[in-house]
């Protein structure tokens, strides 16, 4: 009997010491779980800031971006008004003249060239004049005698490319016979010039100093 009783007070024992070591075992696994999920919303709390602050950088460069976007594309606006008023007026003063004028303009320009074929024999291919007019444009800068052919064709076919928005085409493509040489005197690069040299003053002129700032 008194070896059944030290059996029963053994097992006791052992399942109380058992008992202790399993609360400690659960308690130190609840503490690491505590300690997980404090490092758990310390670190979310940490990219939460992180990111907030990443987020209002983007923001303001998407601020800044748009603030300077604005005026350059007013800048933008206006300066494509410009260029259009200002070729709009080169049309209408281009309509107004006269066609002598206009004939006058387009020999002027063919006499600056008038060296660089010297006497070679020449081709031409007009458009925007009539035959005649052309004919003695070329008669009174090259000479009679110095003229192949003459031939009337669209703007289209002369596969030139005038300043945007101009609508005036008149003018004379010279080649002398072997092509190895070739001339332009049309409106579009009188006008080409124009605008290359004088834009500036045109817009001035027209405008009278620059389209007011809102």
């Amino acid at each position: 009997m008194e070896e059944l009783r030290s059996t029963e007070i053994l097992d006791k024992e052992i399942q109380e010491d058992a008992r202790k070591k399993a609360q400690k075992i659960l308690a130190k696994a609840d503490e690491e779980c505590k300690k997980i999920l404090d490092s758990v919303a310390e670190r979310i709390d940490i990219i939460r800031k992180e990111k907030q602050v990443a987020y209002e950088q983007q923001l303001e460069v998407i601020k800044k971006d748009s603030e300077a976007a604005i005026p350059l594309e007013k800048e933008r606006f206006l300066v494509s008004f410009e260029g259009k008023a200002v070729i709009q007026a080169i049309n209408n003063y281009l309509c107004k003249l006269n066609p002598k004028q206009v004939l006058q303009l387009l020999e002027n320009l063919l006499n600056k060239y008038k060296k660089v074929v010297s006497d070679k024999k020449i081709k031409a291919k007009v458009f925007g004049l009539e035959q005649s007019e052309a004919t003695s444009i070329l008669k009174n800068v090259f000479g009679q005698s110095n003229i192949d052919s003459c031939k009337i064709i669209t703007f289209e076919e002369s596969g030139l490319e005038n300043p945007q928005g101009l609508t005036f085409n008149k003018g004379i493509i010279v080649e002398t016979i072997d092509s190895s040489i070739r001339l332009r005197a049309t409106t579009g690069e009188i006008v080409a010039k124009i605008l290359d040299e004088n834009s500036m003053e045109l817009t001035q002129t027209l405008f009278c100093g620059r389209l007011p700032q809102c």
